[in-house]
């Protein structure tokens, strides 16, 4: 929810630069770091945390639907302020927004997208609407800039497990890999006592 560097988008948005110091106050470090290491041959991508966004969460959060008190009984829905919902359009235009500026004005060779995703419900067509808006957007203004995503899945053991634990944080690899051009597929296999030689394949 914040931005280290001067933003219109952010600035059209609410979203506050949180320092006060230089540099970040005042210089485009992102527009610095780009042109330094494009002099090296080196590209620059943009990482963009989406979904964990306090900044939105306090307007738009998400809910849980229950909460287990001393695993006995429940409570209603709750707001998780940390977490803005991706079906807040007005979100979504701002995180389209901002990579735009990124590859328009700071001189970014591609935009990546984490935490791209829903928990636990399979519903893959907002999570691939939002991620379609902003690879439309990038082309308007930059085609061949290089959208990522990374994705989020817990079974390893072959490319099938992990296309359907993919789908159950609503992210459909299938679709991802007609608008995307990489994945950085977040292979957490040791905090899931998954072996190292069932990983050959990934």
């Amino acid at each position: 929810g914040t931005l280290i560097f001067p933003s219109k988008v952010g600035s059209k948005y609410g979203v506050k630069n949180p320092y006060s110091a230089e540099p970040y106050n005042l210089t485009d470090v992102v527009k610095v770091l780009a042109e330094e290491l494009h002099k090296r041959g080196i590209k620059l991508h943009a990482w963009i945390i989406v979904q964990y966004d306090e900044t939105w969460g306090s307007r738009d959060p998400v809910y849980h639907c229950s909460k287990w008190e001393n695993k006995t009984y429940f409570t209603g829905p709750y707001p998780v302020t940390d977490k803005v919902r991706l079906f807040n359009q007005e979100y979504q235009e701002y995180i389209a927004e901002l990579a735009k500026e990124l590859v328009a004005e700071h001189g970014v060779d591609g935009i990546h997208l984490d935490y791209i995703w829903f928990s636990g419900n399979g519903d893959w067509k907002p999570v691939s609407s939002f991620v379609n808006e902003t690879r439309v957007l990038i082309n308007s203004i930059a085609p061949g800039t290089v959208l990522s995503i990374a994705s989020k899945a817990e079974s390893y053991t072959s490319k099938t497990d992990l296309a359907e634990s993919a789908l159950y944080y609503g992210q459909k690899l299938y679709w991802f890999s007609k608008i995307c051009d990489l994945f950085y597929s977040m292979t957490y296999h040791r905090d899931y006592g998954v072996v190292q030689v069932l990983l050959e394949w990934l």
